[in-house]
């Protein structure tokens, strides 16, 4: 029997095992939902992202810094996959946990060719792989730019050491190649070339600072200067990334909470957070989407945090001759997690999980060595629970994963669960109650938006929302109040002058409505549902030219709009204008293929021009997407008996159509649908039936007076007792 060793040095059996496995383990993601989190700005609402990949979006990925961040890169992966995919969630969940596979598979290897040790990279590798703070880049979609960028960083770091193995213009450029395209993935990587230099201090030993005899450091200026020289383009590139990424996020308003946060509050909590950071990876429980900023820590809290940086710090220098890796880790550790510490703070958070991705790898190399250092001093009585201990350790990372992973099925369990496991977590009611107010639950939105002002009274965006979940809910002059309150906590909140013209739309407050949304789409003409709102108090007042071009307006900001598009169909169809009706509901249905209300507005639309053929296609099409829905049965079952030859087959289905329909209506039954089974009746042969049903109609319409239903019903009667279905040419 082949022992357990030799199959953790078989490196292909290993890679492959890892990459199922962390594919298995992750596999869940794809049951999850599009985050109304970022998802929606990253992906689902980015109007270039859901053209999917085409010339004109791939410019507009490198065109410049997009949603405060720079990343051509990993919009471009997004294009792709909603060119593979469209916008199937599942699709791009997987997309996530492949990549993420793959790291894990890459850093194995990195470590095989840094230091010769399989059995442990596995270690390092799948610890990395199954940790529970990976949920957070793997299982949401917008993360695609930090499983991305790692990949790119682990691949300069192959290129670097093979570089340095080998020195070579070919394989300096390919370095440089690869450090590039994680340039354009992620931000995150600006520190790498500052690690590339802790690299050359260990393993690879050629910085030019060493230990001297007298215990002190010598320093080789000539080879430092080497050092620092190479890597120049390195830094080069990362200094005008961070440069970007620092004006983008200014120009943004991300790093508007340094204006309320003190140097002495970013201090405090740049300092905690690493203690923090640490925690959360030893002990990886309650783990939140969002932890919010406490502002100002508690000074002993502060104090606390620094005398522990400063002690692990002075551990890992005095460690460094016997165990280099923890200088090494540690440094890792520091640097890495620098530009997101907080020290310039961007958003509202104190930390991040995701943040952990790159940064903790080399702690947990640090650990995993120093087990393998301390087991190699004595194997046989250390073996074992060196063994116990290390999978103990993975076990419980995989059972904490797949316990971690169900929160972020959708916004409303993630959010959830951020509520409980954290405290005074505004942020986190506001998007609860979001996500709550897009699935038409305004109700419990209001309170989630009334919990999160309790937190944070001054927040206009939760007045604002508060406001549209009043607008729901029919309380016009709540809404109103608090569409006010956000005016006067933000004015540069435009979107509270646009919710404010709906409250009054719908007040009848009709030309302060006017007023307000022309002024709001001079600074936001590309509002696709301020455009449709001004169309719709044109409608109303008769306007149908203005309606028109509002509606179009908005449909040329956003093709894809549905709501634009039916008033505008509606208002075409009301002008007398069938075919540009027509061609309105053909354009929606490029973009809305499994829209039932747009195929049939085609089969009305198509009926009423003649086209029964292709009348008869959309109403089945309609039909098929909406099996309970009893227009489109009804209106395909005339279509059927139009026709100046109909067949059995027709003829039947024709049938079996106006009995479904008639049942969906219940007790309840229209008159139109007791007329329409009796011309089927006919149509089927059945005449006795048709003539007796049809007389009852009559009967009905004479007593409600309305004489052309008569005069129609008479001339059915008389193909019925001529022995003929009646074929009226149209309905």
């Amino acid at each position: 029997m082949t022992p357990l060793s030799d199959w953790l040095k078989n490196t292909r059996l290993c890679a492959g095992g890892l990459f199922l496995l962390t594919l298995l383990l992750f596999y869940t993601a794809i049951g999850f939902d599009f985050l109304t989190y970022d998802d929606g700005r990253y992906v689902t609402q980015e109007k270039h992202v859901k053209q999917g990949l085409n010339a004109e979006t791939i410019g507009w990925a490198f065109s410049g810094p997009h949603h405060s961040m720079w990343h051509p890169l990993t919009s471009l992966s997004h294009l792709l996959d909603v060119q593979l995919f469209g916008m199937n969630p599942g699709a791009h969940h997987m997309v996530n946990v492949v990549i993420h596979a793959l790291n894990a598979v890459v850093l194995y290897y990195l470590l095989i060719l840094l230091f010769n040790t399989p059995v442990r990279a596995l270690m390092v590798a799948a610890i990395f792989a199954w940790h529970p703070l990976r949920v957070e880049s793997v299982a949401w979609v917008s993360e695609r730019k930090d499983v991305l960028c790692t990949l790119f960083w682990l691949l300069t770091l192959h290129a670097y050491t093979r570089y340095i193995r080998q020195p070579g213009k070919g394989r300096y450029a390919m370095l440089l190649v690869v450090f590039a395209l994680g340039v354009m993935s992620k931000p995150m990587i600006v520190t790498l070339p500052a690690v590339l230099l802790l690299l050359d201090g260990w393993p690879f030993k050629r910085l030019g600072i060493s230990d001297n005899e007298a215990g002190g450091l010598s320093f080789d200026w000539g080879i430092i200067r080497q050092r620092l020289v190479e890597k120049l383009p390195l830094f080069g590139m990362s200094l005008f990334l961070a440069a970007i990424t620092y004006k983008a996020q200014h120009e943004g308003d991300v790093l508007s909470m340094m204006a309320t946060t003190s140097l002495a509050g970013r201090v405090g909590n740049a300092l905690v957070s690493y203690i923090r950071y640490l925690g959360l990876m030893v002990w990886p429980v309650d783990l939140s989407v969002l932890y919010p900023h406490p502002g100002r820590w508690p000074l002993w809290v502060e104090l606390g945090a620094l005398a522990s940086l400063a002690g692990i710090t002075f551990l890992s220098w005095r460690l460094r001759r016997a165990q280099p890796w923890w200088l090494f880790a540690w440094g890792w550790f520091l640097i890495t997690l620098l530009p997101v510490i907080g020290l310039i703070q961007a958003g509202g958070a104190a930390l991040a999980n995701r943040y952990t991705y790159i940064s903790t790898i080399g702690l947990v190399l640090a650990v995993v060595w120093s087990l393998a250092e301390w087991v190699r001093g004595a194997e046989a009585e250390r073996r074992k629970p060196a063994m116990i201990a290390v999978f103990s350790v993975v076990m419980s990372c995989v059972v904490l994963t797949w316990s971690a992973l169900p929160f972020w099925r959708n916004t409303e369990t993630l959010f959830r669960e951020a509520i409980r496991v954290t405290k005074s977590n505004a942020v986190a009611h506001l998007v609860l109650g979001e996500a709550l107010l897009d699935q038409g639950r305004a109700d419990e939105a209001l309170a989630e938006f009334s919990r999160g002002i309790l937190i944070t009274p001054s927040d206009a965006k939760l007045h604002l929302l508060a406001g549209q979940a009043c607008l729901e809910m029919g309380l016009l002059e709540q809404a109103v109040q608090a569409f006010q309150n956000t005016q006067k906590m933000d004015p540069k909140l435009d979107e509270a002058e646009f919710q404010l013209a709906r409250a009054y739309r719908r007040l009848n407050r009709v030309e302060e409505a006017k007023q307000l949304l022309g002024r709001y789409l001079q600074k936001h003409p590309e509002n696709a549902s301020a455009w449709n709102n001004l169309g719709g108090i044109q409608a109303d007042q008769r306007d149908g030219a203005g309606a028109e071009k509002s509606f179009r307006n908005a449909l040329a900001s956003e093709p894809d709009s549905l709501e634009p598009r039916r008033n505008l169909i509606r208002l075409l169809s009301l002008m007398g204008q069938p075919a540009a009706a027509l061609e309105q509901v053909l354009e929606g249905l490029k973009y809305h293929q499994d829209n039932a209300d747009l195929w049939y507005q085609a089969g009305l639309l198509q009926e009423q021009a003649g086209s029964i053929t292709q009348a008869r296609a959309a109403y089945e099409a309609a039909v098929r997407l909406a099996p309970d829905w009893p227009l489109p049965k009804e209106s395909l079952a005339w279509v059927l008996i139009q026709q100046p030859q109909i067949n059995e087959a027709d003829a039947k289905q024709s049938f079996a159509l106006a009995e479904e329909v008639a049942i969906a209506y219940g007790k309840e039954v229209p008159i139109r649908i007791r007329e329409l089974q009796g011309c089927v009746l006919a149509a089927n042969g059945r005449f006795p039936e048709a003539i007796a049903m049809t007389e009852k109609v009559r009967w009905v319409s004479n007593e409600n007076k309305d004489a052309r239903a008569v005069a129609r019903l008479d001339q059915q009667l008389a193909a019925f007792k001529a022995g003929q279905r009646w074929v009226p040419g149209k309905k």
